[in-house]
């Protein structure tokens, strides 16, 4: 029994101190921040007693000087004797006036740039992390692609399912419409994939215009904006700047997330996102229709982005 306890009491030890490592950055930035300010306000509200030091030590040198003139004892041992007295206790009182304004300016300055170390460690370890798990995710699904295939692989990926559907088809040449049944990759509002994955399609974004076109759509878009990137003055897109050039609707794109993750030109870092890569699988997905009432199965692209956390590379 006793063992058990300090085996608890060790592990939330344990626990607590690795949750104190993972804030402590934070922690000494704002500490070092309050402290820096407190230090600042604290000068402020000694700068009376300061003037009045430098008063004093102003009518002390002043009376040395009437009695330097008065006995012509310029240049003597005594005379400098008593300047040197008289700035060694100015300076004594400016240095107890501003001893702990300073400290805590000082200590402030060098609780913020540990933090900010220990901060830079650990994004280097999180980028360190998830670029070996980005590893082997990636080798993992190399591994099922190879045993599947290729489109089993992102039916599994997407969490699309292969069932057999009744869709509406239209003959091009004459213009007639009847409803078929076929097997076909059913995407619904799966969230299988990365955070950022999404439903490209007529119900999410004002830029699809036909199954046909989409492909294409986004193939010159994704082009387009890795051309961007490479420019002196793009330092960075984020993933939220790509769902605004694919027209995604509000509620179907953009994220809180998005707006640091993304991908930024470092073509001397190979492991830095450098290039806009979108993953996309063909499927359907099932839309209400007003008009008709009822819900009716939509063409639409599944997509994924290889983003990554630009906090760890800018």
């Amino acid at each position: 029994m006793f063992t058990g306890l300090v085996n608890k009491v060790n592990g939330l030890k344990n626990v607590a101190n690795l949750k104190f490592r993972r804030v402590r950055p934070e922690i000494a930035l704002v500490l070092g921040g309050i402290s820096v300010l407190a230090g600042t306000v604290l000068a402020c509200t000694k700068t009376k007693a300061a003037v009045d030091a430098v008063e004093t030590s102003k009518n002390e040198l002043r009376e040395i000087k009437n009695r330097v003139d008065e006995e012509h004892s310029e240049g003597t041992p005594e005379t400098i004797r008593a300047y040197t007295e008289a700035y060694g206790r100015l300076a004594w009182k400016l240095t107890k006036i501003y001893a702990l304004p300073a400290g805590l300016w000082v200590g402030g300055m060098v609780s913020i740039a540990s933090g900010h170390v220990d901060l830079r460690h650990q994004n280097t370890n999180l980028m360190l992390d998830s670029m070996a798990f980005k590893q082997i995710v990636e080798e993992y699904r190399g591994r099922v692609r190879e045993e599947v295939g290729e489109e089993k692989e992102k039916q599994l990926y997407f969490g699309a399912k292969e069932e057999e559907i009744e869709v509406l088809e239209t003959n091009p040449e004459t213009g007639a419409s009847k409803i078929v049944r076929k097997k076909a990759n059913v995407l619904g509002n799966s969230r299988n994939g990365s955070k950022f994955a999404r439903n490209f399609s007529p119900q999410t974004s004002k830029e699809y215009d036909a199954r046909s076109y989409a492909s294409f759509f986004l193939e010159a878009r994704i082009k387009e904006l890795n051309r961007q990137l490479k420019r002196e003055d793009c330092p960075f897109i984020t993933i939220n700047e790509v769902y605004d050039v694919l027209g995604m609707k509000k509620g179907f794109g953009k994220c809180k997330e998005g707006m640091h993750w993304g991908w930024t030109w470092q073509p001397d870092k190979p492991d830095a996102p450098n290039e806009i890569v979108i993953e996309r699988l063909e499927g359907w997905e099932q839309v209400y229709n007003e008009r008709e009432e009822k819900y009716i199965w939509t063409p639409c692209l599944r997509i994924d982005f290889n983003c990554q956390d630009l906090d760890l590379w800018l």
